[in-house]
């Protein structure tokens, strides 16, 4: 899974992890058990499909999850995640390196004003190693 990697390098930020509840074991992906102590990130990725066949595009969120009076440590979190992640590539075994780059964040607003949603978007791209290999036989 590509998702445990991106979260294994956010795991590794040791500021971004004292803002959770339970630093690495409050990060998901797809979704948080119900149960689920404040605060918390989710990582998804979403593969998306452009016209050239051996590039595959992919859309990755990252989201902090909070309630709180206080929106500090999401803009903390989401400055330190964006530092992490923009301009980095990473090596899967289904592709080649995976360039990740900065697309957009906000702040998701809800009914409650102590409700943090802070969601980060990245966009993402690699070339599919079996199209390499197909092409130097």
């Amino acid at each position: 899974m590509i998702e445990s990697t991106i979260i294994n390098k956010l795991t590794t930020d040791s500021v971004l992890m004292a803002l959770l509840h339970d630093g690495a074991n409050s990060v998901f992906t797809e979704n948080a058990p119900e149960d689920e102590s404040l605060p918390y990130l989710l990582v998804r990725l979403h593969r998306t499909q452009g016209g050239f066949k051996p590039l595959q595009e992919f859309t990755l969120y990252v989201e902090f999850i909070d309630y709180n009076v206080s929106r500090v440590n999401s803009r903390v979190a989401a400055e330190r995640i964006e530092f992490d992640l923009d301009d980095w590539n990473l090596q899967h075994e289904r592709y080649g390196d995976i360039h990740i780059h900065f697309f957009s964040g906000s702040d998701v607003g809800g009914e409650d004003p102590r409700d943090i949603h802070q969601i980060l978007q990245f966009q993402c791209q690699g070339i599919r190693k079996k199209w390499i290999n197909e092409t130097k036989t």
